[in-house]
């Protein structure tokens, strides 16, 4: 992906006039690519959540230098929008992701929040994923969260006992 917006770079700002012997000639680069549109687009709209995100403080418990444009996940990007950014801004990411790695990162990321972020997951769940029966299918989650959560800890301790 950043090879391509390289080259798109490359296309939109050297684009240079040589004088050669009195002639001018005019050099462009040119890339040809079906892919690069979508690919230029998704980057813009990448980067402004990144910048939406930053405004609205949402990367306030990370090390600054640790958060970066770079090193953001596309599933950190999307969590990270979900919690904090507003409806247009969600959309956004229906243009750039596909609507079944939004609703794995929302599944597990938001749905075991439970009531601390329960009015907004009745309304992913039924507005942008289609879910019939949204507060069922978020008990569900939120329980299937926890059930791991258990089993994790009994894999680390399996004799129940405190380590202290």
């Amino acid at each position: 992906m950043y090879f391509k917006l390289l080259c798109k770079c490359i296309e939109n700002y050297f684009n240079f006039v040589m004088n050669s012997k009195n002639v001018i000639f005019v050099v462009s680069l040119r890339i040809h690519s079906k892919e690069l549109p979508m690919n230029d687009r998704k980057y813009k709209i990448k980067r402004l959540l990144f910048r939406h995100l930053k405004k609205e403080h949402a990367f306030w418990s990370y090390d600054p230098k640790s958060v970066t444009f770079v090193r953001m996940t596309d599933d950190f990007l999307i969590e990270k929008t979900l919690y904090h950014l507003d409806w247009e801004d969600i959309k956004r990411l229906f243009e750039i992701y596909p609507k079944a790695q939004i609703k794995k990162v929302w599944k597990n990321k938001l749905c075991p929040l439970g009531q601390y972020f329960g009015r907004m997951n009745v309304l992913y769940a039924s507005v942008f994923f289609d879910i019939k029966n949204p507060e069922r299918y978020i008990r569900i989650q939120r329980n299937k969260h926890i059930k791991n959560q258990i089993n994790v800890d009994q894999r680390i301790n399996p004799t129940g006992k405190a380590n202290i």
